[in-house]
């Protein structure tokens, strides 16, 4: 069964599997996270939020195992703002990815940026390990016979200590909610632009 930072019934399930297997919302991620799990992770579980009109039941487990994309999620599931632009997700699976794909491309921004400020081989550990189903580590079988990696454990802690600091820095909520609503509106404005054109031409027929 996929990753998920929700418990996720079979239909939600069989509609993210459908989306992906078609990775065209994957490809509007920032070219260097096309392939990163935790990238696809955020992608489709802000995507599911947006999607439902409750706000699915975390997985407390999930949570602990991905911090930073937990707390990419939680920024965009208690902003009061985003009910401007749920309206326009809620029940349409593809216009959540959209909406998704921007959040996320925002998010892996400040990622980024906090990534660079550790040293090469903390970088170099934490992009080996976003490669791997990170439930592994956490696995009783594992368990038995290595401990959670400690250097891991100390980059991940800086890398969401830095990441927390730089949302609140850069007040990347307000910024990234309004951008969302103005994409919303957007996309609103072309679709019932392209409709009056095609009704045009019909009668024009």
């Amino acid at each position: 069964m996929r990753s998920s930072l929700f418990y996720l019934d079979n239909d939600d399930i069989a509609r993210i599997e459908t989306y992906e297997a078609f990775g065209y919302f994957e490809y509007m991620l920032r070219f260097s996270y096309q392939t990163s799990l935790t990238a696809k992770l955020l992608l489709y579980d802000v995507a599911t939020f947006l999607c439902e009109r409750e706000v699915p039941i975390w997985d407390k487990q999930m949570m602990m195992q991905h911090t930073v994309t937990t707390f990419f999620l939680e920024q965009i599931v208690v902003s009061k703002r985003v009910a401007k632009f749920k309206v326009f997700t809620e029940g349409y699976f593809h216009h959540a990815l959209l909406m998704s794909a921007f959040y996320c491309n925002c998010c892996l921004d400040i990622y980024d940026e906090a990534l660079q400020q550790l040293s090469n081989d903390e970088q170099v550990l934490l992009h080996e390990a976003d490669k791997i189903n990170m439930s592994i580590l956490f696995d009783k079988k594992y368990q038995a016979y290595e401990s959670y990696p400690k250097q891991l454990i100390i980059a991940q802690t800086k890398v969401f200590k830095t990441v927390q600091q730089l949302w609140q820095e850069r007040q990347s909520e307000q910024y990234v909610m309004q951008q969302l609503s103005k994409l919303a509106d957007d996309y609103r404005f072309a679709k019932n632009d392209m409709n009056k054109s095609l009704q045009g031409e019909f009668y024009k027929r």
